[in-house]
Protein backbone atom coordinates (compact mmCIF):
# COMPACT_ATOMS: atom_id res chain seq x y z
CA UNK A 1 0.00 0.00 0.00
CA UNK A 2 1.10 3.47 -0.87
CA UNK A 3 2.54 6.03 1.51
CA UNK A 4 -0.97 7.81 1.29
CA UNK A 5 -2.81 4.73 1.77
CA UNK A 6 -1.48 4.37 4.80
CA UNK A 7 -2.09 8.00 6.10
CA UNK A 8 -5.69 7.61 4.71
CA UNK A 9 -6.10 3.96 6.70
CA UNK A 10 -4.43 5.44 9.81
CA UNK A 11 -3.72 8.99 10.48
CA UNK A 12 -7.18 10.63 9.73
CA UNK A 13 -9.00 8.57 11.73
CA UNK A 14 -7.12 8.82 14.61
CA UNK A 15 -6.23 12.94 13.78
CA UNK A 16 -9.88 14.22 12.97
CA UNK A 17 -9.02 17.75 11.44
CA UNK A 18 -10.81 20.87 10.97
CA UNK A 19 -14.04 20.27 8.75
CA UNK A 20 -13.77 22.64 5.51
CA UNK A 21 -15.51 25.39 5.17
CA UNK A 22 -15.68 28.86 3.66
CA UNK A 23 -13.42 31.69 4.84
CA UNK A 24 -14.43 35.01 5.94
CA UNK A 25 -13.79 37.21 3.50
CA UNK A 26 -15.56 35.08 0.57
CA UNK A 27 -17.39 36.83 -1.92
CA UNK A 28 -20.18 34.64 -3.41
CA UNK A 29 -21.48 30.89 -1.92
CA UNK A 30 -22.17 28.53 -4.58
CA UNK A 31 -25.12 26.03 -4.35
CA UNK A 32 -25.98 22.56 -6.37
CA UNK A 33 -29.44 22.44 -6.18
CA UNK A 34 -31.58 19.45 -7.29
CA UNK A 35 -35.44 19.91 -7.87
CA UNK A 36 -37.38 16.56 -8.88
CA UNK A 37 -41.12 15.18 -9.44
CA UNK A 38 -41.24 12.33 -8.07
CA UNK A 39 -38.35 10.48 -9.71
CA UNK A 40 -37.83 13.40 -12.60
CA UNK A 41 -35.86 15.62 -13.12
CA UNK A 42 -37.72 19.65 -12.89
CA UNK A 43 -36.05 21.39 -15.54
CA UNK A 44 -36.25 24.85 -17.55
CA UNK A 45 -36.10 26.61 -13.65
CA UNK A 46 -34.78 30.41 -13.78
CA UNK A 47 -33.22 32.13 -10.74
CA UNK A 48 -36.89 33.38 -9.98
CA UNK A 49 -38.49 30.02 -9.29
CA UNK A 50 -36.01 30.23 -6.20
CA UNK A 51 -36.36 31.57 -3.13
CA UNK A 52 -32.98 31.42 -0.59
CA UNK A 53 -32.89 32.00 3.11
CA UNK A 54 -29.47 32.45 5.33
CA UNK A 55 -29.85 32.02 8.35
CA UNK A 56 -33.08 33.16 7.78
CA UNK A 57 -32.56 36.46 6.00
CA UNK A 58 -33.98 35.82 1.80
CA UNK A 59 -31.22 36.25 -0.32
CA UNK A 60 -30.95 37.65 -3.96
CA UNK A 61 -30.06 34.87 -5.85
CA UNK A 62 -28.79 34.19 -9.31
CA UNK A 63 -28.05 30.99 -11.32
CA UNK A 64 -24.27 30.86 -12.51
CA UNK A 65 -23.00 28.56 -15.02
CA UNK A 66 -22.16 24.92 -13.78
CA UNK A 67 -19.35 25.73 -15.61
CA UNK A 68 -18.08 28.55 -13.31
CA UNK A 69 -16.30 26.78 -10.24
CA UNK A 70 -15.01 23.24 -11.48
CA UNK A 71 -16.30 20.05 -9.89
CA UNK A 72 -13.76 17.74 -9.00
CA UNK A 73 -15.35 13.86 -8.26
CA UNK A 74 -14.20 11.71 -6.08
CA UNK A 75 -15.11 7.47 -6.49
CA UNK A 76 -15.00 5.76 -3.33
CA UNK A 77 -15.65 2.08 -3.42
CA UNK A 78 -16.76 -0.85 -1.06
CA UNK A 79 -13.88 -3.39 -1.75
CA UNK A 80 -14.84 -5.83 1.22
CA UNK A 81 -15.20 -9.44 0.96
CA UNK A 82 -18.56 -9.43 -0.06
CA UNK A 83 -18.31 -7.52 -3.23
CA UNK A 84 -17.16 -10.55 -4.99
CA UNK A 85 -17.87 -12.47 -8.39
CA UNK A 86 -20.87 -11.18 -10.30
CA UNK A 87 -20.90 -7.84 -7.90
CA UNK A 88 -17.42 -7.00 -8.48
CA UNK A 89 -17.88 -7.49 -12.59
CA UNK A 90 -21.24 -5.01 -12.17
CA UNK A 91 -19.16 -2.59 -10.05
CA UNK A 92 -16.40 -2.36 -12.30
CA UNK A 93 -18.76 -1.53 -14.93
CA UNK A 94 -20.53 0.54 -13.34
CA UNK A 95 -17.54 2.87 -12.56
CA UNK A 96 -16.30 2.62 -15.89
CA UNK A 97 -19.32 3.86 -17.22
CA UNK A 98 -19.75 6.45 -14.29
CA UNK A 99 -16.06 7.73 -15.44
CA UNK A 100 -16.99 7.76 -18.82
CA UNK A 101 -19.88 10.09 -18.87
CA UNK A 102 -18.21 12.50 -16.85
CA UNK A 103 -16.90 15.90 -18.65
CA UNK A 104 -13.17 14.70 -20.08
CA UNK A 105 -12.08 18.18 -18.47
CA UNK A 106 -13.53 17.22 -15.09
CA UNK A 107 -10.63 15.38 -12.70
CA UNK A 108 -11.78 11.94 -10.90
CA UNK A 109 -9.95 10.25 -8.14
CA UNK A 110 -10.55 6.53 -7.34
CA UNK A 111 -10.44 5.14 -3.40
CA UNK A 112 -11.43 1.94 -2.16
CA UNK A 113 -12.29 0.55 1.25
CA UNK A 114 -11.95 -2.69 3.22
CA UNK A 115 -10.08 -2.97 6.27
CA UNK A 116 -8.27 0.06 5.20
CA UNK A 117 -9.09 3.50 3.09
CA UNK A 118 -6.68 3.67 -0.02
CA UNK A 119 -6.43 6.04 -3.10
CA UNK A 120 -6.01 4.02 -6.04
CA UNK A 121 -5.13 7.01 -8.55
CA UNK A 122 -5.37 10.66 -7.48
CA UNK A 123 -7.48 13.55 -9.10
CA UNK A 124 -6.63 13.19 -12.77
CA UNK A 125 -8.09 13.19 -16.13
CA UNK A 126 -6.51 10.38 -17.31
CA UNK A 127 -9.35 8.02 -17.69
CA UNK A 128 -7.58 5.09 -18.98
CA UNK A 129 -5.52 5.24 -15.86
CA UNK A 130 -8.97 4.88 -14.21
CA UNK A 131 -10.22 2.24 -15.32
CA UNK A 132 -7.19 0.24 -15.79
CA UNK A 133 -7.23 0.81 -11.90
CA UNK A 134 -10.92 -0.08 -11.22
CA UNK A 135 -10.20 -3.25 -13.51
CA UNK A 136 -7.34 -4.47 -10.74
CA UNK A 137 -9.03 -4.25 -8.29
CA UNK A 138 -9.66 -7.28 -6.16
CA UNK A 139 -11.93 -7.57 -2.81
CA UNK A 140 -11.79 -8.93 0.63
CA UNK A 141 -11.60 -8.09 4.37
CA UNK A 142 -13.93 -6.30 6.59
CA UNK A 143 -15.68 -2.43 6.04
CA UNK A 144 -14.07 1.09 7.55
CA UNK A 145 -16.71 2.72 5.24
CA UNK A 146 -16.96 5.69 7.74
CA UNK A 147 -13.61 6.12 7.43
CA UNK A 148 -13.43 6.01 3.86
CA UNK A 149 -16.42 9.20 3.80
CA UNK A 150 -14.28 11.09 6.08
CA UNK A 151 -11.32 10.65 4.35
CA UNK A 152 -12.46 11.68 1.07
CA UNK A 153 -14.39 15.14 2.72
CA UNK A 154 -10.59 15.76 3.89
CA UNK A 155 -9.00 15.07 0.48
CA UNK A 156 -11.74 17.23 -1.30
CA UNK A 157 -10.90 20.32 1.67
CA UNK A 158 -9.92 23.66 -0.05
CA UNK A 159 -12.33 23.22 -3.05
CA UNK A 160 -15.24 24.73 -3.34
CA UNK A 161 -17.71 21.82 -5.40
CA UNK A 162 -16.31 18.45 -5.17
CA UNK A 163 -18.62 15.63 -5.78
CA UNK A 164 -18.17 12.21 -3.73
CA UNK A 165 -19.65 9.06 -5.63
CA UNK A 166 -20.12 6.27 -2.92
CA UNK A 167 -20.75 2.42 -3.62
CA UNK A 168 -21.34 -0.16 -0.43
CA UNK A 169 -22.96 -3.39 -0.16
CA UNK A 170 -23.12 -3.16 3.40
CA UNK A 171 -22.71 -1.63 6.78
CA UNK A 172 -19.58 -0.24 8.65
CA UNK A 173 -18.04 -2.63 10.96
CA UNK A 174 -14.95 -1.45 11.61
CA UNK A 175 -14.21 1.95 11.50
CA UNK A 176 -12.03 4.14 13.87
CA UNK A 177 -14.25 6.99 13.49
CA UNK A 178 -18.04 7.29 14.59
CA UNK A 179 -21.51 8.29 12.62
CA UNK A 180 -21.40 11.24 14.59
CA UNK A 181 -18.10 12.59 13.67
CA UNK A 182 -18.77 11.60 10.21
CA UNK A 183 -22.16 13.91 9.70
CA UNK A 184 -20.00 16.74 11.55
CA UNK A 185 -17.69 16.91 8.71
CA UNK A 186 -20.21 16.08 6.00
CA UNK A 187 -22.82 18.74 7.15
CA UNK A 188 -20.03 21.36 7.42
CA UNK A 189 -17.59 20.81 3.94
CA UNK A 190 -18.69 21.52 0.78
CA UNK A 191 -18.93 18.09 -0.77
CA UNK A 192 -22.07 16.67 -2.38
CA UNK A 193 -22.71 13.30 -1.62
CA UNK A 194 -24.31 10.40 -4.33
CA UNK A 195 -24.01 7.08 -2.63
CA UNK A 196 -25.09 4.13 -4.70
CA UNK A 197 -26.18 0.93 -2.64
CA UNK A 198 -26.68 -2.49 -2.99
CA UNK A 199 -27.78 -3.67 0.51
CA UNK A 200 -30.83 -6.31 -0.73
CA UNK A 201 -32.89 -6.01 2.58
CA UNK A 202 -29.96 -7.57 5.01
CA UNK A 203 -30.68 -6.27 8.38
CA UNK A 204 -28.49 -4.33 10.67
CA UNK A 205 -25.79 -5.72 13.11
CA UNK A 206 -25.96 -4.50 16.73
CA UNK A 207 -23.05 -1.64 16.23
CA UNK A 208 -24.08 1.39 17.88
CA UNK A 209 -24.03 4.47 15.74
CA UNK A 210 -25.38 8.42 16.77
CA UNK A 211 -29.16 6.96 15.53
CA UNK A 212 -29.76 4.39 18.22
CA UNK A 213 -32.74 5.80 19.52
CA UNK A 214 -34.11 6.42 16.05
CA UNK A 215 -36.19 3.50 14.91
CA UNK A 216 -35.00 4.31 11.45
CA UNK A 217 -31.27 3.41 12.21
CA UNK A 218 -30.55 1.17 10.02
CA UNK A 219 -27.61 1.54 8.10
CA UNK A 220 -29.67 2.43 4.90
CA UNK A 221 -31.61 4.75 6.85
CA UNK A 222 -28.60 6.67 8.16
CA UNK A 223 -26.83 6.76 4.86
CA UNK A 224 -29.95 8.50 3.10
CA UNK A 225 -29.63 10.95 6.03
CA UNK A 226 -26.19 11.73 5.55
CA UNK A 227 -26.46 11.84 1.88
CA UNK A 228 -29.48 14.36 2.49
CA UNK A 229 -27.42 16.60 4.72
CA UNK A 230 -24.90 17.08 1.67
CA UNK A 231 -27.64 17.72 -0.77
CA UNK A 232 -27.46 14.61 -2.46
CA UNK A 233 -29.50 11.07 -2.15
CA UNK A 234 -29.18 7.41 -2.64
CA UNK A 235 -29.42 5.41 -5.42
CA UNK A 236 -30.82 1.88 -4.00
CA UNK A 237 -29.77 -0.69 -6.39
CA UNK A 238 -31.65 -4.10 -5.99
CA UNK A 239 -29.26 -6.37 -7.09
CA UNK A 240 -26.05 -6.26 -8.75
CA UNK A 241 -27.84 -6.14 -12.48
CA UNK A 242 -28.87 -2.73 -11.51
CA UNK A 243 -25.65 -1.24 -10.10
CA UNK A 244 -24.52 0.62 -13.55
CA UNK A 245 -28.32 2.12 -14.08
CA UNK A 246 -27.64 3.48 -10.29
CA UNK A 247 -24.35 4.89 -11.48
CA UNK A 248 -26.33 5.95 -14.36
CA UNK A 249 -28.81 7.94 -12.62
CA UNK A 250 -26.11 9.79 -10.70
CA UNK A 251 -24.43 11.32 -14.06
CA UNK A 252 -28.09 12.08 -15.13
CA UNK A 253 -29.15 13.83 -11.75
CA UNK A 254 -25.63 15.95 -12.06
CA UNK A 255 -26.27 16.70 -15.65
CA UNK A 256 -29.79 18.77 -14.65
CA UNK A 257 -29.09 20.60 -11.59
CA UNK A 258 -29.28 23.92 -10.56
CA UNK A 259 -25.92 26.20 -9.50
CA UNK A 260 -27.27 28.65 -7.28
CA UNK A 261 -25.03 32.02 -6.55
CA UNK A 262 -25.11 34.97 -3.99
CA UNK A 263 -23.54 37.34 -1.91
CA UNK A 264 -23.75 37.35 1.80
CA UNK A 265 -23.86 40.91 3.14
CA UNK A 266 -20.47 42.38 4.47
CA UNK A 267 -20.13 41.38 8.03
CA UNK A 268 -21.67 38.50 7.70
CA UNK A 269 -21.50 35.80 11.23
CA UNK A 270 -18.50 33.47 11.58
CA UNK A 271 -19.98 29.83 12.48
CA UNK A 272 -22.71 27.75 11.50
CA UNK A 273 -24.92 28.77 8.72
CA UNK A 274 -28.55 27.01 7.92
CA UNK A 275 -29.62 27.28 4.38
CA UNK A 276 -33.71 27.45 3.20
CA UNK A 277 -34.25 26.18 -0.46
CA UNK A 278 -37.51 26.36 -1.68
CA UNK A 279 -39.39 26.60 -5.21
CA UNK A 280 -41.84 30.26 -5.56
CA UNK A 281 -43.44 28.99 -8.95
CA UNK A 282 -43.26 25.86 -9.52
CA UNK A 283 -43.83 22.40 -8.01
CA UNK A 284 -41.03 19.87 -6.58
CA UNK A 285 -38.89 18.47 -4.28
CA UNK A 286 -35.90 20.29 -3.55
CA UNK A 287 -32.20 18.77 -2.98
CA UNK A 288 -29.63 21.44 -1.06
CA UNK A 289 -27.28 21.15 1.54
CA UNK A 290 -28.34 22.61 4.51
CA UNK A 291 -26.01 24.43 6.37
CA UNK A 292 -22.22 25.75 5.30
CA UNK A 293 -19.59 27.27 7.91
CA UNK A 294 -18.01 30.14 8.09
CA UNK A 295 -14.56 30.40 9.66
CA UNK A 296 -12.58 32.97 11.02
CA UNK A 297 -10.78 35.43 9.16
CA UNK A 298 -6.93 35.14 9.24
CA UNK A 299 -5.51 37.54 11.63
CA UNK A 300 -4.37 41.20 10.00
CA UNK A 301 -0.57 41.32 8.99
CA UNK A 302 1.76 43.68 11.40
Amino acid sequence: MSPLGLVLAAALPLQPQEPPSFPAEVEAVYIDVFVTDGTRPVTGLSAGDFELRDNGRRQTVELASVDTLPLTTYVVLDTSGSVKGPRLAQLQAAVRALVGGLPPAEAVALMTFDDEVRQLVPLTTDRRRLVEAVDAIRPGGATSLFDALYSATVLATGRERALIVLFTDGEDTMSWLEAVQLRRVLEESTVLLQAVTVLEGEESSARPDWRTNDPESKPEALLRHLAELTGGRVWPAASPHAITDAFLGVLEAMKHRYLLRFEPPAGRNEGRHELEVKLTRRRGRVHYRRTYVVRPSAPASP
